[in-house]
């Protein structure tokens, strides 16, 4: 999806348009919801646990 954003063969709202159906996330755009959260969830363990990352 990102290499087709990149080289213009899909637009940013069709994208967007085929991860929601109807004001809601498809499977696929609610599995990629909770992938971000992955990056989410491991940033903020290393913001807790280091000392001089939190500084």
């Amino acid at each position: 999806m990102a290499d087709s954003l990149t080289l213009d063969e899909v637009r940013g709202s069709d994208l967007i348009r085929m991860l929601s159906l109807g004001g809601r996330p498809t499977c696929l755009g609610d599995s990629f919801a909770h992938y971000g959260r992955i990056f989410n969830t491991l940033h903020l363990l290393q913001f807790i646990s280091d000392d001089g990352y939190r500084r």
